[in-house]
């Protein structure tokens, strides 16, 4: 039998012995909830599912489905209700179960599934003055049988966040071990060239966005613009003729400034932009 302190207080060895906390062997989703209703869920629910799959997590339909949806229901009756905000955050963490000790892995054991409601976050796409990011001397380490999932180890994005206290970055530009451009701290990111927009290539490094998975399947081909995906070396952003930021929260944010260098346009991103904040009213 384990026996934890924190803080010098014994507390119930259950608050401590989960693999989220021991090794951050788990997956998450944040999702936008406007009027009571959760934004790209279909997304969201498809990337959670294919994540679990390449770590190995047994994350069982359509018992995953009928929980999720009960979850979602219970939200909209909170939202519903005189007073409350029906604008949020929802997120979902999914757990690998096991208490053991040791990087092994139990057998196939269904997983923990935390869902969280965060009310009142506001993460209506708006219109937004053109922001300005920062590049980060951390760089990403080189994963591929991690790239792409959003799972919970986020230390690279807590360290390269921290570089960003006392400026005035609105994000910061990530890059990898080989020097080429990958994402934003929170956010993934488009460089527009001549009429086209170009995101970086995930499968060593970053996390495969669901907003820029609906930029390059949905919104872009609405506005008959070509998307590439291909490795984008650091250079090519100072030849660029946008940046722009995006996530499943904000949206579509164009840049103007990236450090003491200035975009040379925001139309771009400024067009992305008003698309989702139309689709929305929708």
């Amino acid at each position: 039998m384990s026996h934890i302190w924190l803080n010098g207080q014994a507390i119930a060895a259950e608050n401590f012995n989960n693999r989220a906390f021991n090794y951050g062997d788990g997956l998450f989703e944040t999702i936008a909830v406007t009027g009571g209703k959760p934004r790209l869920l279909a997304l969201h629910k498809e990337r959670l599912l294919a994540d679990c799959s390449k770590l190995g997590i047994v994350l069982a339909e359509p018992a995953f489905s009928r929980e999720l949806s009960s979850v979602l229901t219970q939200i909209e009756q909170f939202t519903a209700q005189p007073g409350k905000p029906s604008d949020g955050v929802f997120k979902i963490v999914v757990v690998r179960k096991g208490l053991a000790r040791g990087y092994a892995t139990p057998g196939n054991l269904p997983p923990d599934c935390y869902y969280c409601w965060y009310p009142g976050s506001n993460p209506q796409f708006v219109e937004q003055s053109p922001g300005q990011v920062q590049l980060c001397k951390l760089r990403l380490a080189r994963q591929p049988q991690l790239a792409g999932i959003k799972h919970l180890s986020r230390l690279e994005q807590v360290l390269a966040r921290r570089e960003l206290g006392g400026t005035v970055a609105d994000e910061g530009l990530l890059t990898d071990q080989q020097g080429l451009l990958i994402e934003g701290i929170a956010t993934n990111l488009f460089l527009a060239r001549n009429g086209d927009l170009l995101t970086p290539n995930l499968t060593n490094a970053g996390v495969a966005g669901v907003m820029r998975r609906h930029i390059i399947e949905t919104v872009a081909p609405a506005l008959g613009i070509n998307t590439r995906v291909q490795p984008i070396p650091l250079d090519t952003l100072y030849s660029a003729d946008e940046l722009l930021l995006c996530n499943s929260l904000i949206g579509v944010l164009p840049i103007a400034r990236v450090g003491c260098f200035e975009l040379p346009s925001v139309e771009l991103g400024q067009r992305l932009q008003q698309y989702l904040i139309n689709q929305q009213a929708n």
